[in-house]
């Protein structure tokens, strides 16, 4: 599940970076200083994420063991 959310999160990233781009050629520089805000900005995303896979996995968790029962 964390590795789902992760890659989600990099995806998001790449698709922020890609539209403030919008096709234009930039520097090494500028590229990293785009990847560095777009983390940034997506923050909020891998919080709620992990949370919601932490969620997942401790109600899977749960049910099996109601059926260990």
């Amino acid at each position: 599940m964390h590795f789902v959310a992760l890659k989600c999160f990099d995806v998001l990233k790449r698709l922020h970076v890609r539209q403030a781009l919008r096709g234009r050629t930039v520097t090494e520089f500028e590229f990293i200083q785009l990847a560095a805000f777009a983390e940034m900005e997506c923050a909020n995303f891998i919080d709620a994420a992990w949370e919601m896979s932490d969620k997942l996995l401790t109600r899977g968790e749960a049910g099996r063991d109601q059926e260990s029962d």
